[in-house]
């Protein structure tokens, strides 16, 4: 009976914690959706001095508009602060830290640490991705084929889910001591890989179907979803393809 009741607690306070951490996503997309250039102020300016000090331009605050680079012509904008991006860091951290681990103190450490290891690597991969926009503008990536805008997109798309997948193996590395690329087979990995893939897909396309549920007739939506489920893919089945190799040479090196 007593251990029935302590099961029923654990639940109640995992859910409760849950609870907590979908509050706090929430509140991260209504601010952004409702923010502006001032009130992002917090992910905007670190952002912009990150890709000031790693590269060779000179941002300014400019109210209602962001941070601008005048010689340049970039702007770091509140559509590129990267919050969304965000939001899915924290989420997956979360998740993968409240199914590991059981004690109440430590799960709330760990929501703590997941919220400001999520600012901290959104920076990182979202002053990357800004370098990688900024590079393909200059020497005209893929504009012969694609739109500025698409080819944004598309970079988007590749840097963020590449980064949920490197974040994932990273989160698994300290969840799971006993954990090694080199002696997971093959399926273990495709598993591992649908974690980023659902969260992924799910705060990209569900999340905004839901609050808007008119974008499913809209042309636009539906190209945008295109480029996200095909970016997803290939990288999807490059990482599979790069596993098997890995698993393969270490099948023959034995």
């Amino acid at each position: 009976m007593n251990k029935g009741i302590k099961m029923l607690n654990r639940l109640i306070i995992k859910i409760s914690i849950m609870i907590i951490c979908l509050t706090i996503a929430w509140g991260l997309k209504y601010q952004y959706s409702k923010g502006n250039s001032d009130s992002l102020c917090w992910i905007l300016a670190p952002t912009a001095y990150l890709v000031e000090i790693t590269g060779d331009m000179r941002f300014e605050k400019e109210t209602g508009a962001g941070f601008v680079d005048h010689e340049s012509g970039i702007i770091i904008a509140p559509s590129c602060s990267g919050v969304n991006f965000m939001i899915i860091v924290f989420c997956l951290s979360a998740y993968r830290g409240l199914i590991k681990i059981g004690k109440t103190g430590q799960q709330f450490m760990w929501i703590i640490a997941s919220l400001a290891g999520a600012y901290i690597y959104t920076l990182l991969v979202n002053t990357f991705r800004i370098h990688l926009s900024i590079y393909s503008i200059r020497r005209d990536f893929l504009q012969a084929w694609f739109s500025g805008e698409t080819v944004h997109l598309i970079e988007g798309v590749l840097v963020y889910f590449i980064s949920l997948i490197i974040l994932n193996s990273l989160l698994s590395r300290i969840m799971e001591p006993d954990f090694s690329i080199k002696s997971e087979k093959p399926c273990i990995f495709i598993r591992r890989l649908l974690i980023p893939f659902s969260f992924y897909l799910f705060f990209t396309l569900l999340v905004p179907v839901l609050n808007h549920g008119g974008l499913i007739r809209n042309n636009g939506f539906s190209r945008y979803t295109f480029i996200v489920l095909t970016g997803c893919f290939v990288v999807f089945t490059i990482s599979f393809l790069f596993r098997m190799s890995c698993h393969y040479v270490a099948a023959r090196v034995k």
